[in-house]
């Protein structure tokens, strides 16, 4: 291939991504894999029920397998610069999420987040960025399926930590209404 070719590839491939959302995807499968560790660590009754069945947790890497394939979602946190704008400190951090099947990296993008720290309070952002590497595969699909299953398994699990709560007030609202 020549080399406008090879450029001509990458960008249908990098377009192609975008237009499946992969980014999106991973980056909301990697904030539900941080806040499995946040109820690990404040509630690890509630975290038996609300980690997807074989998800492994480490530092920054969730481990996982869907059919014979090994999949790795690993997190690798860029380092920090702050800027002062008069009174305002905004810090922003560059990081790279990479999604490996068997130790073969197939997906990578860059994810920007900001914190602006005001005189009364901060405020966050995060955007996901350039996508530096992508080999399409079956795993697309999967990845996006396997995701829908984590989601799903979440709401269960919250659904079941607040059906107590949701009794309550349905009583409560039976009661004052005279039903």
């Amino acid at each position: 291939m020549t080399p406008e070719e090879i450029r001509a590839e990458v960008e249908r491939r990098k377009d192609r991504a975008r237009d499946l959302k992969i980014r999106e995807t991973l980056w909301d499968l990697q904030k539900s894999f941080r806040s499995y560790k946040h109820w690990l660590r404040d509630d690890p009754q509630f975290a038996k029920r609300i980690v997807y069945p074989g998800v492994e947790l480490s530092d920054d890497e969730a481990r996982f397998s869907l059919g014979q394939t090994a999949y790795k979602l690993v997190y690798c946190k860029g380092k920090a610069s702050s800027k002062d704008y008069g009174g305002t400190e905004c810090t922003t951090t560059r990081s790279t999420l990479t999604l490996k099947l068997d130790d073969d990296s197939v997906f990578e993008f860059e994810v920007v987040e900001t914190a602006e720290y005001f005189r009364d309070f901060p405020a966050f952002n995060e955007r996901v960025g350039e996508i530096s590497r992508f080999t399409e595969g079956p795993w697309v699909t999967e990845i996006a399926e396997f995701v829908q299953n984590v989601n799903a398994h979440v709401q269960s699990a919250w659904k079941e930590r607040n059906a107590p709560r949701e009794a309550r007030e349905a009583e409560e609202l039976r009661n004052r209404f005279g039903l």
